[in-house]
């Protein structure tokens, strides 16, 4: 399912009023009336009383829609108008109009006057849309939160009023049960505060012709369906990969472990883990199909190397000399697919010499926030203001691919933007992180390319967790749990 950005999303209705010849008036109708529908079937069991909250902009217009054929259908539409009716585009005062000709209830809303919405059994947020941007700080705050405060559910219409679309941040925001929106997902759906705010998405049809999306070539893209390798039934262990793990230091066994593990339940034909030389003695059986190399010798290793077809490095393997010794002769002599999470990518973010050498390799880099902010120079709240422009610049500076792991979590190769929103707080354990980068490696070994193994393995993860919630509490769900009930289908 493609995601737009709210320039995106302008333009895509600006090519089917304009190019394609669907007047706006038309595509309102659609919008209204399809979400409408939902409501009447979804939210209201008997006929009810509907606030509906309008803006001036095409958002309050659909609200204008929703509230006649509400009215069509036996409910009690009562439509709150916020702001200055002169100032409304054509579609938006026709629609009003034909309210005033139903002779709907309609109760002016200015900052001397804050709506009472109490006595509703439902409220229709239809006062910004996807127009606004930055924070909202005058009077309208109040009707904001008069929405909140009202004790009925809300469904908001495209986007909960005061969550910006592109960034998903929100200062004062409605807090939606539901948000229908048109065409299809915005990223402010999936980021910051947006991710809770927008509760259920309902993406709603109105119209748009299926040629001019493929012509506008969305940017971003919802894997809404499990991304995995194929499997030839015949297949010999050869043929799913031979994979090196670089990972582990006294303290952090169990990170080179889950990472390995992580690979072999993902598929890999065959696993070695590149450890300290020392720590044989908890590698050794630490999982019977793994097979283990100590690291002490530079021609043994790269000769070992030489036969990988995948490595990851970084998971607890440390940032110290020795540990950074090992990733230099990786990332110069190793030919084939690289991950890199976790501690490799601190040793990244201070030698940007290395960095540099990864530039149009297939490789996948996995951080999350704190991590990405190292990689780049930046804070953590730097970031999650704005998390996609830093990642498609960084992406496209370094010619990498980076999936920026969180409870949305997004994969840029400098082009486009993947999105995977599975999973649950069950994954907030450490280790979650060493699975997953497990799984990744063991997808590109099986032949998936940087960004399907990145975006396929997290919505793996995260299908995984949602799936063990059903049986036991998501504070109890463990990495090794994930490892456990990993199901490739």
């Amino acid at each position: 399912m493609y995601v737009l950005s709210r320039q995106e999303m302008q333009a895509l209705d600006r090519a089917t009023i304009e190019d394609f010849g669907l007047p706006g008036a038309i595509l309102m109708e659609h919008a209204g009336s399809a979400c409408a529908a939902w409501i009447d079937t979804e939210m209201l069991s008997n006929p009810g009383r509907v606030a509906i909250v309008c803006g001036t902009g095409n958002n309050g217009g659909d609200g204008y829609v929703i509230a006649r054929w509400l009215h069509s259908w036996g409910h009690h539409p009562v439509v709150f108008e916020v702001g200055d009716a002169t100032r409304m585009s054509v579609e938006t005062s026709a629609n009003r109009e034909l309210c005033v000709r139903l002779e709907l209830d309609m109760v002016p809303v200015d900052e001397t006057a804050c709506p009472d919405l109490a006595a509703f059994d439902l409220v229709v947020d239809a006062l910004f849309g996807i127009g606004l941007k930055g924070e909202l700080n005058d009077w309208r705050c109040m009707v904001i939160e008069a929405m909140n405060d009202s004790g009925a559910p809300v469904a908001a219409v495209d986007i909960p009023s005061g969550v910006d679309a592109d960034t998903g941040g929100a200062c004062t925001a409605v807090a939606a049960e539901v948000t229908l929106t048109m065409a299809a997902p915005k990223y402010g759906h999936f980021l910051g505060r947006g991710r809770v705010l927008c509760g259920d998405l309902v993406v709603i049809d109105i119209g748009v012709p299926p040629q001019l999306v493929a012509q506008h070539e969305p940017g971003g893209w919802l894997l809404t369906e499990p991304l995995l390798p194929l499997r030839d039934p015949h297949g010999h262990k050869g043929y799913f990969g031979r994979i090196g793990v670089l990972a582990g230091s006294p303290g952090y066994s169990g990170a080179a472990i889950m990472a390995s593990r992580g690979a072999l339940r993902a598929g890999g034909g065959l696993v070695t883990l590149f450890h300290p030389s020392g720590m044989e003695a908890v590698f050794c059986g630490a999982q019977p199909e793994l097979m283990t190399f100590a690291l002490a010798d530079d021609d043994a290793f790269l000769a070992k190397l030489a036969t990988m077809d995948t490595v990851l490095a970084g998971c607890g393997m440390g940032t110290g000399e020795a540990a950074t010794h090992w990733l230099e002769l990786v990332i110069e002599h190793h030919v084939g697919d690289l991950a890199l999470d976790a501690d490799a990518l601190t040793i990244l973010s201070q030698r940007e010499d290395l960095l540099v050498k990864l530039a149009g390799r297939p490789v996948a880099l996995t951080p999350h926030v704190g991590e990405f902010a190292r990689l780049t120079g930046m804070t953590p709240a730097d970031i999650l203001a704005d998390p996609l422009p830093h990642l498609r610049d960084f992406a496209a500076k370094y010619q990498v691919g980076v999936l920026l792991k969180g409870v949305t979590s997004v994969f840029c190769d400098g082009d486009r933007f993947l999105f995977s929103i599975t999973g649950n707080d069950g994954l907030a354990t450490g280790g979650s992180g060493d699975v997953l980068a497990g799984i990744i490696t063991a997808f590109m070994a099986q032949g998936l390319a940087p960004s399907a193994a990145a975006i396929g393995g997290a919505h793996l993860l995260g299908s995984t967790a949602e799936r063990l919630a059903q049986q036991r509490d998501t504070a109890s769900i463990l990495p090794t749990d994930i490892l456990d009930n990993l199901m490739l289908q």
